[in-house]
């Protein structure tokens, strides 16, 4: 059994796990209760820096956060994780769930190439994993997408920002070690949070949508504590999962993640999910496995 290999792939599981949560309370939130994106992401983003920074005050190694606040690749990786939620928000408008979830896994066949150009690092089994993964998706654009069409430009919008983040993930990555992965999440979390205000300039008015009810701002809050705990978490075990020796085997799995938040989705919110989404994600658990045992 390779015990790296295994790692790489249980904090990439955690990781899509987490975030399969999140856009599970996203659909409540957005969907249901009908609450400002804008005005929650931001919210999010203020409570999982917070709880960051508490959790590096009770290790003593706060001062440590700062030169990662300045760190060129932390801000870009940043940048383009934000540019990955907002083209995923605009796809899920346009396109159907499993338009959505097949140009995601799409980008499983270009970020080993990608990872390859930009970092000389090529590995053929974690290529043919990563084909796998994306061939167990296949019928579920197939047969559960016949009337569904499909918008080109939000498909192509989130296969590049998905190829980017995965290609550059090794130098994004460089130099986090296992005794600094925690700043860099704190970090990355602060970065989101400013790039997530920018979006007020222009989505000001969706702040008139907040819960103002008491009791509804306190369900509201405990709402938000757990998505932020779970965001944390989310980033951590991304930042964990990508800092190992072969990020590539990582990717194949958290970009399975509206995958996992559609079986969440039936689980948490009672909604239906098609037996194609459920046998992929045990067929890509399963890959998994094998991957760490062979």
């Amino acid at each position: 059994m390779d015990i790296a290999v295994g790692i790489t792939l249980l904090y990439a599981f955690i990781s899509a796990s987490f975030r399969g949560v999140i856009s599970t309370i996203d659909r409540y939130q957005f969907g249901v209760s009908r609450q400002s994106v804008t005005f929650t992401n931001i919210y999010n983003n203020v409570l999982a820096f917070i709880i960051s920074l508490v959790v590096c005050i009770f290790f003593g190694d706060v001062h440590r956060v700062l030169p990662f606040l300045g760190n060129i690749k932390i801000i870009l990786f940043s940048f383009i994780l934000q540019l990955a939620a907002h083209a995923f928000s605009y796809a899920f408008k346009h396109m159907k769930i499993p338009a959505v979830i097949i140009f995601s896994k799409m980008a499983d066949l270009f970020i080993p190439i990608g990872i390859f150009l930009f970092s000389s690092i090529w590995n053929w089994s974690d290529f043919l994993f990563s084909v796998s993964t994306f061939l167990v998706c296949v019928p579920i654009f197939i047969f559960q997408n016949k009337k569904g069409h499909i918008h080109l430009f939000s498909a192509l919008a989130v296969l590049f920002v998905l190829v980017i983040q995965g290609s550059f993930s090794p130098w994004f990555m460089s130099g986090v070690s296992s005794d600094s992965w925690i700043h860099y999440t704190v970090a990355l979390i602060f970065w989101r949070l400013v790039f997530s205000l920018l979006g007020v300039i222009n989505n000001s008015k969706e702040f008139s949508m907040h819960p103002t009810c008491s009791k509804k701002f306190r369900k509201y809050l405990s709402i938000m504590l757990v998505r932020s705990v779970l965001t944390l978490g989310a980033q951590a075990f991304l930042v964990l999962s990508l800092s190992q020796e072969r990020p590539v085997l990582a990717w194949p799995v958290l970009n399975a993640t509206g995958l996992i938040s559609v079986v969440f989705s039936s689980l948490i919110l009672r909604e239906h999910a098609g037996k194609y989404e459920i046998l992929a994600v045990i067929l890509i658990a399963i890959l998994g496995l094998l991957k760490a045992l062979v």
